[in-house]
């Protein structure tokens, strides 16, 4: 009868390593799934940026050289293009800034780190 529950218990710790093996496996698959996804958004919101920062560095350059021209029917030409510098520089710090932020909200391996946690905690729970 020792023997019995010695092989049983025996074999109960071999499916617990097993199962623990194949919990960890699962986490870290999930783990690369989220990491592969946030990966392709940083890449997009990048890309966003290269292209939409060119596109707007063309647009303004002309914008501002028709406010230039427009500013000094009434100011000095210097003054007219240090205005409009000004302007663009400002709108330019507030555009980069938005687009700083919005990368550093993307949450990384999130699902995993709630999945870990509650792992942990139902472990915690069973000893």
């Amino acid at each position: 009868m020792q023997r019995q529950s010695e092989a049983n218990l025996g074999l109960l710790l071999s499916q617990l390593v097993s199962q623990v093996e194949q919990l960890l496996s699962a986490h870290l698959r999930l783990a690369r799934q989220e990491l592969a996804a946030d990966g392709k958004k940083f890449a997009t919101q990048s890309g966003g940026i290269v292209i939409g920062g060119t596109l707007a560095v063309l647009g303004v350059a002309f914008v501002g050289l028709a406010l230039i021209r427009g500013l000094e029917i009434w100011l000095a030409p210097w003054l007219a293009a240090l205005i409009v510098a000004a302007l663009f520089l400002g709108g330019g710090a507030l555009i980069a800034l938005s687009s700083v932020q919005r990368l550093g909200k993307i949450d990384q391996l999130g699902r995993t780190r709630e999945e870990t946690q509650e792992t942990i905690a139902w472990l915690t729970r069973k000893q």
